[in-house]
């Protein structure tokens, strides 16, 4: 409720010149973020086409999760999960959430490695809403899908480098001067003088 003082007129919600807590700063924080969120309708178009429709990027830390039962069906379990989130939704725009609802597959990876590291899990995947397997169908006909961003052309290892399971190995130290490589037997040899 804005103050009256004896020399000013309380004005509708402008923001005070200079005044930095007059509006707020940065971007609002998305609630309860959700595959769904990422691209409103997606299931409907991949009901109505058939066809594979991308709903956006998340990205972030999972620090802990809570479950509880779902919200349409109380038989299910619901999980989401608190951390630091970052997305993309399927229009490119970007904003942030600390809550957030994830896929199964995602959902029981993350869930299992916080409960035996007992430390926060990064992760980064695009998620698209698919049409169902003929073997895997479900009563509406779609799911949505993670994908973990790396192109299929990529070696199974530059996959485990990536989520931290492997560490990267350590470059070549760079060779100096004159010393030469054997290609068979790796040893680094310097030139005669």
């Amino acid at each position: 409720m804005p103050v009256k003082t004896e020399n000013a007129t309380p004005t509708a919600s402008a923001p005070a010149a200079g005044n930095p807590t007059a509006a707020p700063i940065g971007r609002r924080l998305a609630a309860n973020l959700s595959p769904a969120m990422l691209r409103p309708g997606a299931g409907r178009e991949v009901q109505r086409t058939g066809e594979p429709v991308f709903c956006g990027r998340v990205w972030g830390r999972v620090f802990g999760y809570t479950e509880h039962p779902n919200a349409r069906d109380k038989t299910r379990i619901s999980r989401r999960f608190a951390g630091s989130f970052a997305f993309t939704n399927a229009k490119g725009e970007q904003s942030q959430a600390t809550e957030c609802y994830l896929p199964g597959t995602l959902e029981r990876g993350l869930k299992a490695a916080l409960d035996i590291s007992h430390q926060p899990v990064s992760f980064a995947v695009e998620i698209w809403c698919e049409p169902d397997a003929p073997e895997r169908a479900s009563p509406l006909g779609y799911s949505y899908g993670v994908y973990n961003r790396l192109t299929r052309d990529v070696e199974v290892d530059e996959i485990a480098y990536a989520a931290g399971i492997l560490p990267r190995p350590e470059p070549a130290p760079a060779l100096i001067g004159r010393e030469t490589v054997d290609g068979e037997t790796g040893e680094v040899t310097e030139a005669a003088e």
